[in-house]
């Protein structure tokens, strides 16, 4: 379970730290007089594959070796931990720090942190796709810049063709 929560978790990260370089959501549209709206919306962006703990396992450490596999697992506070304990510039740092292997950068803030904040935003997402438009509004005044949750919420989850800057309600 905390596995599958890690994977689908780790859809949300690479759209954070604004490292996605996925093209813009497409959608089917009609026009109408001077606008276009989107006849289906887009979807949210995809979910990646973590990377599994094997690849860095091994150290002879023991702890080190729990740590990564707590990290895979789910476990937050183990991958900011693993970040901490581990020998400087090694794989396992590495791991720790991309919280295990889902960012493709390490970042400053703890996975603990990220995940947190990125729950809250792919619960926006996922409320925009589904029709609330504030949320798409909420979506796009809280997901960092240039990122596809900011495309997202900008063009109310597909709906549009341009950038409503957080007023998708002014559609209803």
């Amino acid at each position: 379970m905390i596995g599958a929560i890690a994977t689908i978790l780790a859809g949300i990260i690479p759209a954070v730290i604004a490292i996605s370089n996925r093209g813009s959501p497409t959608s089917t549209s009609t026009s109408t007089s001077d606008t276009e709206i989107a006849s289906e919306p887009a979807q949210a962006p995809a979910t990646p594959i973590a990377v599994a703990p094997e690849t860095v396992a091994g150290s002879g450490d023991l702890d080190l070796d729990l740590l990564a596999d707590a990290c895979y697992e789910g476990d937050w506070f183990a991958c900011d931990d693993l970040y901490e304990l581990a020998p400087a510039g090694s794989d396992l740092q590495w791991y720790g720090g991309t919280c295990g292997g889902i960012l493709d950068t390490v970042s400053e803030e703890t996975c603990e942190y990220l995940i947190d904040y990125l729950l809250y935003l792919e619960a926006l997402a996922d409320g925009c796709e589904w029709g609330d438009l504030l949320d798409c509004d909420e979506l796009y005044r809280e997901s960092p810049i240039e990122s596809d949750y900011e495309y997202f919420g900008s063009t109310c989850g597909g709906r549009v063709t341009w950038f409503t800057n957080g007023r998708c309600w002014e559609l209803a």
